[in-house]
């Protein structure tokens, strides 16, 4: 056998076998040792590393794009207020109340609006004083561009695995004779109805199949918009007096303060009521495309009933109907409960303390009473669930607060209106596009609307949207920072 075929063998230690595995462990941790010195170890350039993490970073974004969640922005004011697209905040000179208007409204649409609280007549000079101040202003290189539009973030897989909902906000492809004109745009809009359905647009509210379609109290608690607080200050002029007109008693005002006593001789109490029709103009779009009263009200404030007083009352009142919310106070022979044209219709055994502030919040819409007594649901009633062929829309609505005996202090007064879904084009009448305000959704297609409904262009001109033209659900606003949240 060669020589080099003879394999190195440790040799024995006369000591014995420990011995010689000890040896051994030495030698060949030597000869690691020594090979480790002689191997040098290669590391791939800094520049590499940053370079594949770089990439590998890419590629995962663009398959979350692609198929779990995209960035989009809300591209016109047709959900607004809910959901913004460009817009300026503009500052009541007399009330200071702060609203959001469309960001580059022409100028015939600026030159005369109000203010939707103290109805304050402003013009073109108060809408080009003010400004989105919703975003930062500097850098201008890098917040000029988002315009003031709610930048959202859509997700692009719930749909696979189920169909849309109605009441969610969805982003979609709009039809082809709409993306002529936006070829890259896609649109943002609340889904109303689901396939096969018979959709009906009547007095603001929606109907399907002929039955009312009420929207989910969580919703409905995000599209509440304020059109009266007292809590705001009278520069310019005076205007929470000349608000409320008082039947059977007196109303005295300060700041924030309202005491109202009934007339001895006044056998229903005494009732303060809004003096203005509540109506469903938007200050966004500046110039009143539509000035219809609205039924949905809401009112809301907190009382203290004297010791003399018997109940407090909430009123709401549309289409020649009233409803009212009648609360007891403690120590009388009365009981709290909601009435529709004097009929109690609900009734509970709550009761509020003489001498003590409490919160009252007093609601109508979509067919629906609420009464919540601080915080607490107290009474609910639903009525009107068909739709009543021949029902003409309600010409006027009034909303208002009193006592049934004696006096009460109420402050923080708050009126809110929900959004009124207009079934025809307003001062559009005879838009060739336009169908009409009742529809039938073909299979695989629903029906969409926005928000901002005098301008909202929507599946009332267009139809219905197929479902593989939905990119996405729309679920969450991710600037600007102090809007953070998810969408209603």
């Amino acid at each position: 056998m060669p020589a080099s075929w003879v394999p190195q063998l440790v040799p024995s230690s006369p000591m014995g076998p420990s011995a010689s595995r000890k040896q051994g462990t030495s030698y060949l941790k030597a000869n690691s040792e020594d090979t480790a010195r002689e191997l040098p170890i290669h590391r791939a350039h800094p520049l590499r590393e940053n370079l594949e993490a770089i990439a590998t970073a890419v590629i995962l974004a663009l398959i979350m794009r692609h198929y779990v969640l995209a960035a989009f922005k809300i591209p016109t004011g047709s959900m607004a207020p809910t959901h913004l697209g460009s817009h300026r905040d503009v500052v009541c000179p007399n009330c200071g109340h702060a609203f959001p208007m469309g960001g580059d409204l022409p100028l015939r649409a600026v030159r005369e609006f109000h203010c939707p609280l103290c109805r304050q007549r402003l013009g073109k000079m108060d809408y080009s004083r003010s400004k989105c101040t919703h975003f930062p202003t500097w850098p201008p290189f890098l917040f000029k561009p988002l315009g003031g539009w709610h930048q959202i973030f859509v997700d692009k897989f719930t749909f696979d695995f189920r169909p849309p909902e109605r009441w969610e906000v969805a982003v979609f492809w709009p039809p082809p004779e709409v993306r002529r004109y936006r070829p890259r745009i896609p649109f943002v809009k609340r889904v109303i109805g689901l396939p096969g359905e018979k959709i009906e647009i009547f007095a603001g509210d929606i109907y399907v199949n002929d039955r009312i379609a009420r929207k989910p109290p969580d919703l409905q608690d995000n599209l509440w918009r304020l059109v009266y607080d007292s809590r705001n200050e009278e520069r310019l002029r005076a205007y929470h007096e000349d608000s409320w007109r008082t039947d059977g008693g007196r109303l005295e005002v300060e700041p924030n303060t309202f005491r109202l006593v009934a007339d001895a001789s006044s056998p229903g109490g005494a009732v303060a009521v809004l003096d203005r029709q509540v109506t469903d103009y938007e200050p966004y779009n500046g110039r009143r495309y539509s000035d219809v009263p609205v039924a949905d009200l809401r009112i809301r404030f907190t009382a203290v009933p004297d010791a003399e007083a018997k109940g407090l009352v909430a009123m709401v009142s549309a289409g020649g109907a009233e409803y009212r919310a009648r609360i007891a106070v403690e120590g009388s022979d009365e009981t709290t409960v909601l009435t529709v044209d004097g009929e109690v219709v609900a009734s509970s055994s709550a009761a509020v303390k003489p001498g003590t502030a409490h919160k009252i919040d007093f609601y109508n819409f979509d067919h629906s009473l609420g009464l919540a007594i601080n915080g607490r649901k107290i009474l609910s009633h639903n009525y009107g669930d068909l739709r009543a062929p021949g029902d003409p829309p309600p010409e006027e609505s009034r909303v208002g607060f009193g006592v049934t005996a004696g006096g009460a202090a109420f402050h923080d007064l708050a009126v809110f209106r929900d959004i009124y879904y207009a079934p025809y084009p307003p001062g559009l009448a005879d838009d060739p596009d336009w169908i009409g305000s009742s529809f039938e959704v073909p299979g695989g297609q629903y029906f969409m609307l926005g928000d901002n409904s005098p301008i909202s262009r929507d599946s009332r001109y267009w139809g219905s949207v197929p479902q593989d033209q939905f990119v996405g659900r729309a679920f969450l606003i991710w600037f600007p920072f102090e809007d953070f949240g998810t969408l209603p």
